[in-house]
């Protein structure tokens, strides 16, 4: 057999579904399409919201530390200074 007949012979793929199962399998596929897309569209909003859920939640932890950072220095400092004469108050004297 040359190449030209080769390429030129029909291949058989088997017995050719009818236009009634042709039908049955477009619905079939057109079911299972749907459904994809309903899963789809489902975890869609699922990812969207814990995208911000996840923000929130990040926003709720830095911003507390951040403000921690910014603020307790100088309180920290300030309260340093007022220690010493917390301490040194007569109420405080073990001396007596």
């Amino acid at each position: 057999m040359t190449e030209e007949e080769k390429n030129s012979t029909p291949i058989n793929l088997g017995p050719q579904p009818s236009n009634a199962e042709l039908k049955s399998l477009l619905e079939k596929n057109l079911a299972v399409s749907q459904e994809i897309l309903d899963i789809s569209t489902y975890i869609k909003g699922y990812v969207f919201w814990r995208k911000i859920i996840g923000f929130i939640q990040l926003v709720v932890i830095v911003v507390p530390i951040v403000l921690v950072i910014i603020y307790l220095p100088p309180f920290l400092e300030d309260l340093m200074d007022k220690l010493p004469s917390v301490v040194n108050t007569s109420s405080f004297n073990l001396n007596n």
